[in-house]
């Protein structure tokens, strides 16, 4: 649950190409895609949820803090989301109660790692969910965690941000999760000899100079066909460090660590990168970046970006691990100056198809306009690689918040106006039938009489293409009525995003902080 201290910075603008270029996408103002929804709760006031759905339709969400505030809250569903049922897990030392992860294994079995900062509190289902056993804690101290599994290899993967050495590091479970090794790097030994990156470039090893202040750990990847590995996480430059307000510059580029079936370390190079001198470079992966792997191991990149003065969610391609990457393709449907998109999340299903999901304002200058209003939107994406065919449509039938969405992790100050509510991200994931299945937090009702103020809500896809199919939408679906003029958007200056980052210059203090933000974290939410 640890984040990055944050300081607003203006943004300016400059568009740059990068090596493997696609062709422009088609897109459709699609209604092809219909969904249902609902809470798995009423009570059920938690941020940041995590998704997993196995191959028999089985479902489980979960999210930070249980009931006593310690622990994760859970709920399973083995009725295809008509029920929930809440299943919470607290670990021996009563602990824990930061970021809840989870995977269904192979076998069936469901492991979660609930972040306690000194550690992740590891438990394992083999019920879907019904009943969970504790294991042996997985990695030392930590932000945020994530699982992923390499079936040529039968290993299960935990990979974090280590707070003190502010490395990117990860342990192995060769028995489904009960035990683990000790951590080890994935950062390689050039970035260590690096010198600061006054501008990055796509392709250029990331140094670890730039990457200590401000990084963002996203998901373990794994081509199961190839046996490639890909590590993502999202980093700010020494430059804008040593030039901000508080040493906490903006996240300017995305990194992703590559290793072959046959390498035994990983190499750090950037994937996205910002544009102009650093500290008028463009925003790139705030707060956290998403990744994904197709059958045919193309790898995508997915984030947020301010690219064009205004934040939209993006994609990057590489079609020959990791080596070069495609340009920038936007997915949403806002014009490049209007609206704001955060929180980017996804999936690959067939060769070539992207079910992508954001927090999407139409009316919003910045992430952090206290007069937004937020939906959950989506897009699927066929011939990804290649020509990009993207339909669109929008999955919550309500308005999930009002005002801003604060970028400033732990350290947002509701006093101050901050808006912290829905945390730092939700999750997308594809059941066996093909279908997006999303679980996200919502407080789009708040200040209406008797309305819980803050729900996790669960939505799956009703119609529209599977995802497992690779066949192209022939023509963008219409409603049968004329839809609705789209309302005015006011005329608003454009805003300014928080960014995030914590100066780890002296490691034993910073744990400390990270441990009492902790603390207050989980205080705050108990009281809640």
């Amino acid at each position: 649950m640890r984040r990055r201290a944050a300081l607003s910075l203006s943004l300016a603008v400059v568009v740059a190409g990068v090596p493997l270029a696609l062709a422009a996408p088609s897109t459709a103002a699609t209604t092809g895609f219909t969904w249902r929804q609902r809470p798995v709760a009423e009570k059920s006031s938690i941020t940041e949820p995590s998704l997993a759905v196995d191959k028999t339709g089985r479902i489980f969400v979960c999210g930070p803090g249980g009931g006593d505030g310690a622990g994760n809250a859970g709920w399973y569903s083995f009725d295809d989301g008509k029920t929930f049922t809440r299943k919470d897990t607290v670990g021996d030392m009563a602990d824990g109660g930061g970021d809840c992860e989870l995977h269904y294994l192979p076998d069936g079995s469901l492991v979660t790692a609930d972040l306690a900062v000194r550690t992740s509190v590891i438990f394992r289902s083999t019920d879907g969910g019904k009943t969970f056993q504790q294991q042996a804690d997985a990695g030392s101290e930590q932000d945020r965690q994530w699982f992923a599994y390499d079936t040529r290899r039968k290993e299960l993967y935990l990979v974090y941000h280590d707070i003190v050495a502010e490395t990117e590091q990860y342990v192995v479970s060769k028995d489904g999760g009960k035990t683990w090794s000790l951590p080890m790097l994935v950062n390689s030994a050039d970035q260590f000899a690096g010198l600061p990156n006054v501008v990055a470039t796509q392709g250029e090893t990331a140094s670890l100079a730039d990457q200590g202040y401000n990084t963002f750990s996203g998901p373990m990847l794994v081509d199961q066909k190839a046996g490639h590995q890909y590590v993502l996480y999202s980093v700010s430059s020494a430059q804008d460090n040593a030039t901000s307000v508080g040493g906490f510059g903006p996240t300017r580029g995305i990194v992703v660590a590559h290793r072959g079936p046959e390498d035994s370390g990983f190499s750090n190079k950037y994937a996205v990168v910002s544009t102009g001198i650093p500290t008028q470079g463009t925003v790139n992966g705030a707060i956290f970046p998403w990744g994904t792997v197709d059958p045919a191991g193309n790898v995508y990149v997915v984030y947020n970006s301010s690219e064009g003065g205004q934040f939209h969610t993006y994609y990057v391609v590489s079609k020959d691990h990791a080596e070069t990457w495609s340009k920038p393709v936007k997915v949403d449907g806002n014009p490049v100056d209007k609206g704001a998109t955060v929180y980017a999340t996804g999936a690959a299903g067939a060769d070539g198809v992207l079910d992508l999901a954001w927090y999407e304002s139409d009316d919003a200058t910045s992430p952090d306009d206290a007069n937004a209003t937020w939906h959950v939107d989506f897009a699927q994406v066929r011939n990804a690689a290649g020509t990009p065919q993207i339909s669109r449509s929008r999955i919550s039938d309500h308005i999930v918040h009002h005002g801003s969405i604060c970028q400033k992790g732990i350290l947002c100050v509701s006093r101050l106006g901050d808006d912290r509510s829905l945390g730092d991200f939700f999750e997308l994931a594809i059941g066996p039938d093909g279908l997006a299945q999303v679980a996200w937090t919502d407080n789009g009702n708040k200040g209406a009489t008797n309305a819980p103020p803050r729900r996790v809500f669960w939505a799956k896809q009703a119609s529209g293409p599977s995802a497992l199919t690779t066949a192209p939408v022939a023509r963008p679906v219409t409603r049968p009525t004329a839809p609705r003029p789209a309302a005015p958007r006011p005329a608003a200056p454009r805003g300014t995003l928080p960014t995030t980052g914590l100066d780890l210059g002296w490691p034993g203090a910073a744990l400390v902080l990270m441990t009492l933000g902790g603390v207050t974290e989980l205080r705050r939410r108990s009281a809640g």
